[in-house]
């Protein structure tokens, strides 16, 4: 299920398009691990089925939206739980010669991205599409390697085709990458040195991508920007709906476009280029668009408390794992940076992302 998650993550632009991919495995695996994992038996799983229920019935109550968007939005949403959730419960054993398959299929389909490189303008209609596989075959490599030296070089060579899309979000994760791969000798302990190092990354990643930057979150409000002003209203949202938000199916998603979400109308947002009613479905299609106004407007501040909790638990399983606990810091980076201008929570690159996670969480790899 993984190289099946994977194989469609990295060529989904050159396969056939199946809408419901990645939920379908997502679904997959999480009746896998009921009928074999006994995964509703385990604390912090029931917790999380009792959030979703709450935010079900929470959904109905407010009936922001109808229910079909709301059904829309619980599927898309939980999904990435579901595969994290599925590989860190599951009773699996992975040989050193499975170990050894994943690493090797990654690095083919990696030299396959540098293959197309050079075609990637005509390929493509929008080049950020490529570097994402060329993170997912990275990291995938480096998961099931032995982490040694010589994998974090191949990783970043497997790496180096996403420089040529020219796209600022990833150079910033390319940065923090090699500052993991070849500068980070020790564990973090908070300490004025980290604090220093921390906010020089984060200085050095707005630098890199000031133009991007600028564009989200200043001069793209003025110029009624749809992004921005989801930003901006998800703010208003947070606030009228507090502390749990606006329910489900109801803002910045692909459901509240497809069954328009009344919170377009309330909150001026129906006259934007890319949400107004007309613009679902062409390729003036920005209703999602990002990830974190979803989460601020539909979740509210219990939403946002429970998202950092879930993040919090997973340092607690990682950090005594030394290189495991690096490969994790890369990908929750590359999770969080890319969500700031697109849906990639909820998107087929979480399935691999997911399940990586999962499995490093559980040390079985």
């Amino acid at each position: 299920m993984y190289a099946l998650a994977l194989l469609y993550a990295v060529f989904e632009n050159f396969l056939p398009s199946f809408g419901f991919f990645d939920e379908f495995i997502a679904m997959l695996l999480f009746m896998y691990s009921v009928l074999f994992g006994g995964i509703l038996k385990k604390k912090e799983f029931l917790f999380f089925l009792s959030i979703v229920l709450f935010y079900i019935i929470y959904s109905k109550i407010t009936s922001v939206n109808i229910f079909r968007a709301q059904l829309r939005d619980l599927i898309s949403i939980t999904k990435p739980f579901l595969c994290f959730y599925a590989a860190y419960y599951m009773k699996y054993t992975l040989t050193a010669e499975h170990k050894k398959i994943l690493s090797r299929l990654s690095w083919l389909f990696g030299v396959c991205l540098w293959g197309i490189l050079p075609f990637i303008n005509s390929l493509y209609a929008n080049t950020a599409a490529f570097y994402t596989p060329c993170v997912l075959c990275a990291a995938t490599y480096l998961v099931f390697s032995r982490k040694e030296k010589r994998d974090w070089i191949i990783a970043l060579f497997l790496l180096i085709p996403g420089l040529f899309t020219g796209r600022s979000k990833f150079y910033t994760e390319f940065i923090l990458f090699v500052f993991i791969a070849f500068f980070w000798k020790k564990s973090i302990k908070i300490s004025l040195k980290w604090v220093l190092i921390a906010v020089s990354l984060v200085a050095v990643s707005i630098l890199v991508s000031w133009t991007k930057f600028n564009l989200y979150f200043i001069s793209g409000v003025e110029e009624g920007v749809a992004r921005s002003l989801l930003y901006v209203k998800s703010a208003s949202v947070f606030m009228d709906y507090f502390p749990f938000g606006s329910g489900l199916g109801t803002f910045g998603t692909d459901a509240s476009g497809k069954y328009y979400s009344p919170l377009y109308y309330i909150y001026d947002l129906n006259n934007v280029y890319g949400l107004s009613v007309d613009d679902y479905g062409t390729d003036n299609n920005f209703f999602s668009d990002t990830f974190y106004p979803v989460l601020i407007a539909e979740f509210g501040l219990v939403g946002i408390i429970l998202f950092i909790a879930f993040w919090k638990c997973r340092f607690s399983n990682i950090s005594k794992y030394g290189q495991s606990f690096k490969i994790f810091i890369f990908l929750l980076f590359f999770v969080l940076v890319e969500s700031i201008a697109s849906p990639t929570f909820v998107t087929m690159t979480m399935i691999p992302i997911m399940l990586a996670i999962g499995m490093l969480s559980n040390e079985k790899i």
